[in-house]
């Protein structure tokens, strides 16, 4: 879409493209134009996004998305959207949550805010939940 907006492109007409579209993307101190890749901005954005609401963000809408979607689930937990009607808004904003998950690492305190069986606290292992024998 980017490329297109930029060379002017129309689905009546066609042109050539003078240089290329990787060139165009990168830093302008590497000799682009700094045009960001919409994809990464979007998934920056929604990770922006998960992060407020993983800090405890007290702004309305947070609370307005908490009451509606979490009610008492851990908006990291892998089973958030399952068997669920929700936004596509929601479904954007815990990606990008999930996307954050993925590079959080836990820092033990007093243990107050780890769930001991659900929560990924042991780096390599993954949840405790799935390697308990019951």
């Amino acid at each position: 879409m980017n490329r297109n907006f930029l060379w002017g492109h129309t689905s009546s007409n066609s042109t050539v493209h003078l240089i290329n579209w990787d060139t165009i993307s990168l830093p302008k101190r590497n000799g682009g134009l700094g045009i960001k890749k919409t994809k990464c901005m979007n998934q920056a954005l929604l990770a922006k996004a998960g992060w407020r609401l993983l800090q405890i963000d007290n702004g309305i809408w947070c609370q307005l998305l908490k009451h509606k979607y979490l009610n008492n689930i851990v908006l990291t937990d892998p089973n958030l959207n399952k068997n669920k009607v929700c936004s596509s808004t929601w479904k954007s904003i815990s990606f990008g949550a999930k996307l954050i998950d993925k590079g959080l690492k836990w820092r033990v305190g007093s243990g107050t805010h780890i769930r001991f069986w659900v929560d990924n606290w042991v780096p390599d292992v993954g949840v405790l939940k799935d390697h308990a024998h019951v």
